[in-house]
């Protein structure tokens, strides 16, 4: 299986789309995907979503890049998945 990487970004407002997404984190590179989770039962959003990208460095620099930047009044929590081999890639190129 190929490696994906994601990205992960929290404390987003209910009504963020991903059009406003794709919008701020194509600002370090291309976007493969975006993913907005929301609950199985109710379908509200649960304020937070993954972004794919093509390449570990893209993936890397979005999170120096891109944590803390606001949309919609919020400042994103961007960071390393739970389930991600990025942090080990990010040690192996310092």
């Amino acid at each position: 299986m190929a490696d994906k990487f994601d990205v992960f970004v929290g404390n987003l407002t209910f009504n963020t789309t991903e059009e406003q997404l794709r919008e701020k984190f194509s600002f370090v590179g291309p976007v493969k995907n975006i993913r907005i989770l929301a609950d199985k039962e109710t379908g509200k959003p649960k304020g937070f979503a993954f972004v794919e990208y093509f390449d570990a460095n893209t993936a890397l620099s979005a999170i120096r890049h891109l944590d803390q930047v606001e949309v919609n009044s919020r400042k994103l929590k961007v960071g390393y998945p739970a389930q991600s081999n990025l942090k080990e890639i990010a040690r192996q190129i310092g």
